[in-house]
């Protein structure tokens, strides 16, 4: 590119617009010129860097999958599934439906811990029906009182009625309950059994006397023998059974206090 002369009319503007092209090229050769070093730069960096890249890529990946996969297999503790489901379902309430000699229908309720009955509680549609429950909880000893007559019930829910149905007397012969209770309405052939023991039962009773007199007497149940015992160490106007013991199941005869133990021994101390 020449210089214009001096002597030209338009020299200034020559000059001018020689200085603009001027300009012009040296930014265009700054650009290449930083253009190509930048460009060669990062040819450079990425062939020494490229295998490294590419395994920090692929550690990332397989560090992501590792976590997804734990996380699809923990199971939040305090969301378990199973448990969920379990307390969605409402334990239904076992129990027996039992029709009695008298033709009295009740239902015995229970749970099963270790594959035992465990007794729970009885209901009737007699409300005057009370009952006991065995200290294993796997028997139940049960009174009727309209009918007075008491029965045991077993681990499979099958009853048995255990009423002593006559007296026996050595010099009087036998005496009914049926023809007893027929005459005397308010006479006690039995009430309030209580389990002494697994294999004892004890309850009150005007025998073995059929007079006017009020008094009660102590009487026991044999389960594995089936007899029934009169115990003439206790009587009383009344007799109230109370809680088992150390000494036994304790008994109170109007003042007095008795305890009878597994073995049906009577003691008052």
């Amino acid at each position: 590119m020449g210089k214009p002369s001096i002597f030209s009319k338009n020299y200034e503007t020559l000059m001018k617009r020689r200085k603009r092209r001027i300009s012009l090229t040296i930014i265009i050769s700054i650009v290449v010129i930083i253009s190509v070093v930048f460009y060669s730069g990062i040819r450079i960096w990425v062939k020494n860097n490229f295998e490294a890249v590419r395994q920090n890529y692929r550690e990332s990946l397989n560090t992501e999958t590792q976590t997804d996969t734990t996380k699809d297999d923990v199971i939040d503790p305090e969301i378990d599934p199973e448990t969920d489901a379990e307390n969605d379902v409402v334990d239904e309430e076992k129990f027996y439906p039992i029709t009695l000699e008298d033709g009295t229908s009740i239902k015995v309720y229970y749970s099963e811990e270790d594959n035992n009955i465990i007794y729970n509680n009885v209901e009737s549609e007699v409300d005057s029906i009370s009952y006991d429950i065995s200290l294993k909880a796997d028997k139940i000893v049960l009174l009727n009182p309209n009918s007075q007559t008491i029965y045991i019930i077993d681990k499979d829910g099958k009853s048995e009625n255990i009423t002593n149905l006559a007296y026996v007397s050595k010099d009087y012969g036998t005496f009914k309950k049926q023809d007893i209770l027929a005459e005397k309405s308010k006479y006690i052939w039995v009430s309030e059994p209580r389990f002494v023991s697994d294999k004892l039962i004890a309850y009150k009773s005007q025998l073995p006397w059929f007079d006017n007199r009020e008094t009660n007497y102590l009487w026991l149940y044999d389960i594995s023998s089936k007899n029934h015992i009169y115990k003439r160490e206790v009587s009383g106007t009344v007799i109230n059974f109370g809680e088992i013991t150390e000494k036994g199941l304790e008994i109170k005869a109007d003042s007095k206090i008795y305890y009878i133990n597994e073995k049906g021994i009577i003691s008052n101390k």
